[in-house]
């Protein structure tokens, strides 16, 4: 008992120690992790080896102490805890080596910890790393710090928030955190540069009273729920903005500042609001600012210069009463408050050429007092000219003006070197363009101009007359030159007044778009007169666009369109209540006359002509309207014949001579079944239709019959459908048939199938068609291999059958013998068959008869020979006979047709009574020989000198018996021969 208790208790203690053993390490498992928290007051540097670290609670880095972390360590966060560095933090990963500081949660969240939080003034750096699911990412309240290259996203609040300090953000990604990118509220000197921000609720944010350096450039600041830069600052004394990428922001910038802000050379596009303005006075300029919901919106508060900016077209922004015309981004305001003009005809990024300045004026020589204009309208620019400096050589100038024309008059005599400048929407200047003005104390010539109409259409020609004169009377040969300000061109251009003071031209107007006021300038000069000049304005009426566009484009014969006619101005503007006036070449229009509505429409139907060829027809629209010329527009509808499509089908296509198919055809123009149409079927081999034309019924479906022609080979047909109907293109449908022949089916059958030479053997031929059979058929059969037929040739009768007699040759060994068949009947294939026959070689049979067959010495008998086959007779055998005494008529003869041979047998002459054996042997080429014999008993004849006793045969017969008898007698009793006889 104490030694099992002994053992009880040592498995005890066995199981126990077991137990801690493995507690120790599954039910309290070693952390593989590096717990920190609390100070650090020396240099330390966190390892890969302790990777990752958590921390527990807040680190703070003391003054004058550097935190190194390696790459690839992990910082992860147990709790709302900061790592505060009031010394420094080097966390320098690399690119496939990155540093995360990140939530010890399985399953993190935005706002797990609190932030890396700058306090002190030395410098920091993190490169390489990923700072996620933080409250505020980075925080920067004093110090130098640098970002580079690191990753900084999914924090609750900013991924970046500036307070103080100088921080260098260059080349990161920050993105999808709850606040801001970059939260900016001061700081030193800030550069934040070539990031992407993206998805944030704000990208950039600059709040507060920024008065140092605030450089922000070459960002890509993108998808941004609120606004991809916020503007809230107090103030931005040194702040630059420029060179970003903003889009797909609801506001690209959102600028709540009274603080005059400037944005320049940003990338604006995409966003809902390009730029927003809530209150203050502020300048953007030189922007790219397109493809926007609207390039820039001001409320009533905010006052915004907006002047060269581009707006994603030549024709600046689309503003309802400043720019209607505009084809760029829709801008907002009265024009007062948002002042967009004048803006760029290109991008930011154009490479601008410089303008050229031309100048030119409506006299040259003048009188003090008298009036000169000055026109720069002929200067030019790869974009757009938008101000002129007149020069007037005397002292006095226009000033920067957007007048093309400028009046000034001389007062003193002399010679004057008058210029201008012009300046183009990207601001830059031209050379001077010099003219010179003479100035004479002489007479003026007085001129007058009159045109024959003074409202035109675009390309028409107005007569332009000229009259000089001294003030008194007319003068002639007065040098007449005409200008035009806006185009168009006079012919001819010059040239000298009559001797009634008149000069006439021909002035032709350019093609406008948009009412234009043409001044018409004629200009006089005489030797001893100053120039005179006067001017008229003409009204060019421009022309409007006049689309005219069918739906569907290409319709059917006597089908219908819908024809839609769009009125528009050289703006492309839809011009409303114009005045259209409709035909077409072919067919007919619902209307011929109608008026456009709000939207510069008039809708109208087509009826298209009935036709068997494709034409375009033309429909012409005039349209009209009041400060327009009229303009004609022309659209085209292809009328395409309605096409009969013709489908044939044949059920069965397979089919033998002489049987019956049948035809479907179904028939559709564009899908659609036609009924009535006539429908003719014919055949290119022959065959007959049950009904060679027909129509279709409602379904578009006719059916026929076709019976196949006859055929002894096979047959291709092509049966070929017409439809025809009235206003429809005929069509033509084929089906292909094959008809196959009869073929007759032979079967040659021998009763028996085996024979022997010379046998004769009934042949049936059995013709049939697909088991029935066939009578009338042409029977020819013959023998390859010798043997003869009863007949060669026979017709079947009405079970197909017809029976020859085959008769063997004589054969010596077992011959195969082939009989060929042949049958032949019109509309039937040829056929051949053939039988195989066995013959073999006969054995006679030879039957001897003696009659009488007792006969007396001398006398004679007949030896009678039939000589058989199988039962059969067999004619022309050879018989040999041979007698064992006696004499034969004849020791060979042949059998006749019934296979008999006679011949005669005389007795010799006996004195006993004597059998005379007679040998017959048969032969016959096919046969195998035979031989038999039988026996003629001859009986001596009367002895000679004892006529009435016993013949001496008859007494050795009598004698030779009783001899034995007793010679048998004797030896018994002599015991020689011992008889016992036995109960």
């Amino acid at each position: 008992m104490r030694k099992q208790l002994k053992l009880f208790i040592i498995l005890l203690i066995t199981i126990t120690f077991t137990f801690l053993n493995l507690s120790s390490k599954q039910l309290f498992p070693v952390v593989n992790a590096t717990y920190v928290e609390g100070e650090i007051k020396q240099d330390t540097v966190w390892t890969l080896v302790d990777s990752p670290f958590v921390i527990s609670n807040d680190v703070i880095v003391y003054p004058c102490v550097t935190l190194t972390i390696e790459p690839e360590v992990e910082v992860r966060f147990g709790g709302n805890f900061s790592l505060i560095i009031n010394g420094t933090l080097i966390a320098n990963g690399a690119e496939n080596k990155l540093i995360k500081f990140t939530s010890e949660k399985e399953e993190p969240e935005a706002g797990d910890w609190a932030s890396i939080k700058f306090e002190g003034s030395q410098s920091s750096s993190l490169r390489y790393c990923v700072i996620e699911y933080g409250t505020n990412g980075i925080t920067l309240e004093n110090g130098t710090l640098n970002i580079q290259k690191s990753v900084i996203r999914l924090n609750s609040e900013n991924g970046i928030e500036i307070i103080n300090g100088t921080v260098e953000v260059k080349n990161n990604e920050i993105a999808e955190n709850g606040g801001c990118g970059i939260y900016i509220a001061g700081g030193n000197k800030v550069t934040v540069q070539d990031n992407t921000v993206s998805s944030n609720e704000n990208g950039v944010t600059l709040t507060g009273n920024l008065t140092s350096e605030i450089n922000i450039q070459q960002n890509r600041i993108l998808s941004n729920a609120g606004s991809g830069i916020s503007l809230e600052a107090s103030g931005y004394d040194k702040t630059i903005i420029r060179n970003n990428n903003i889009s797909a922001n609801h506001y690209g910038f959102h600028v709540l500042t009274n603080t005059s802000t400037y944005i320049t050379r940003n990338y604006i596009s995409n966003n809902t609001v390009g730029i927003f303005y809530e209150t203050g006075i502020h300048t953007a300029c030189f922007n790219d600012i397109y493809d926007n919901d609207w390039g820039m919106d001001v409320s009533a508060d905010a006052i915004v210069n907006a002047t060269y900016n581009y707006w994603g077209d030549k024709t600046g922004p689309y503003h309802e009463s400043l720019n209607p015309h505009g084809k760029g981004n829709p801008v907002g305001g009265n024009g007062v408050n948002l002042d967009f003009i004048f803006f760029l005809t290109a991008p930011i990024d154009y490479n601008n050429t410089y303008p050229a300045a031309v100048l030119w004026t409506d006299k040259t020589l003048v009188a003090p007092n008298q009036n000169v204009t000055f026109i720069g309208t002929d200067s030019y620019d790869d974009g757009r000219v938008d101000q002129y400096f007149f020069d007037f050589g005397d002292g006095s100038n226009s000033g920067w003006t957007t007048l093309s024309l400028f009046t000034h008059t001389y007062t003193s005599n002399g010679t004057y070197s008058a210029a201008l400048t012009v300046k183009d929407d990207f601001g830059n200047k031209s050379d001077r363009y010099y003219v010179t003005i003479k100035v004479q104390d002489i007479p003026s010539l007085e001129t007058s101009i009159t045109l024959s109409n003074y409202t035109v259409k675009y390309n028409e020609k107005v007569s332009v007359t000229v009259y000089v004169s001294n003030g008194t009377g007319a003068v002639e040969n007065a040098n007449v030159t005409l200008f035009s300000v806006k185009g168009g061109n006079p012919t001819p251009i010059s040239g000298l007044t009559n001797s009634t003071g008149y000069f006439t031209a021909t002035y032709t107007t350019p093609n406008v778009t948009e009412v234009t006021d043409i001044r018409i300038i004629a200009k006089a000069n005489k030797t001893g007169y100053a120039d005179g000049s006067d001017y008229k304005y003409l009204k060019v009426i421009p022309p409007l666009k006049v689309q005219v566009t069918s739906e569907p484009a290409t319709i059917k014969s006597e089908g219908t369109a819908t024809v839609t006619v769009q009125v528009t101005d050289a703006f492309e503007q839809p011009v409303a209540d114009a005045l259209l006036l409709l035909s077409s070449d072919h067919g007919t229009l619902s209307t011929a006359m109608g008026v456009t509505d709000a939207n510069g429409t008039l809708t109208l139907f087509f009826s298209a002509p009935q036709t068997l060829s494709q034409i375009d027809v033309t429909v012409t629209a005039t349209a009209i309207k009041m400060g327009y010329a009229d303009t004609q527009g022309q659209g085209t509808i292809t009328v395409e014949p309605r096409i009969l499509v013709v489908e044939v089908t044949a059920d069965p296509a397979i089919i033998i001579s002489e049987a019956v198919s049948t035809i479907t055809v179904h028939v559709t123009s564009d899908t659609a079944p036609i009924s009535n149409a006539t429908i003719t079927a014919s055949s290119d081999s022959g065959g007959n239709f049950s009904i060679p034309t027909e129509t279709t019924d409602s379904n578009g479906d006719v059916v026929f019959t076709f019976t196949a022609p006859q055929t002894t080979v096979m047959l291709n047909v092509t049966v070929t459908v017409n439809a025809t109907k009235n206003g429809y293109v005929s069509g033509e449908g084929q089906t292909a048939i094959t008809v196959v022949p009869k073929v007759l089916s032979v079967q040659a059958t021998a009763q028996p199938n085996a024979t022997v030479s010379e046998g004769k053997i009934n042949v049936t031929v059995h013709v049939t068609y697909n088991t029935v059979p066939v009578s009338d058929v042409n029977v020819t059969i013959t023998s390859e291999n010798g043997g003869y037929l009863s007949k060669n040739t026979g017709l079947t009768d009405v079970y197909g059958n017809v029976t020859f007699v085959f008769t063997a040759p004589p054969v010596n060994e077992q011959t195969d013998i082939i009989l060929k068949v042949r049958t032949s009947k019109t509309g039937y294939v040829d056929r051949g068959g053939q039988l195989n026959l066995t013959v073999n070689p006969g054995i006679l049979n030879v039957e001897v008869t003696a009659t009488p067959s007792v006969i007396k010495s001398k006398e004679t008998t007949v030896i009678e020979v039939y000589v058989k086959c199988n039962d059969m007779s067999v004619a022309d055998a050879l018989v040999t006979v041979s007698a064992s005494n006696g004499t034969i008529s004849a020791l060979n003869g042949t059998t006749d047709s019934l296979g008999h041979c006679t011949f005669t047998l005389k007795a010799p002459q006996t004195l006993v009574q004597i059998p005379v054996v007679v040998t017959v042997n048969a032969s016959k080429n096919g046969f195998l020989s035979a031989e038999n014999e039988t026996t003629v008993t001859v009986a001596p004849g009367a002895v000679s000198g004892a006529e009435g006793g016993f013949p001496w045969v008859t007494v050795l017969l009598i004698a030779i018996p009783i001899l034995i008898a007793v010679i048998i007698v004797v030896l018994v009793k002599l015991k020689i021969i011992n008889v016992t006889f036995e109960e």
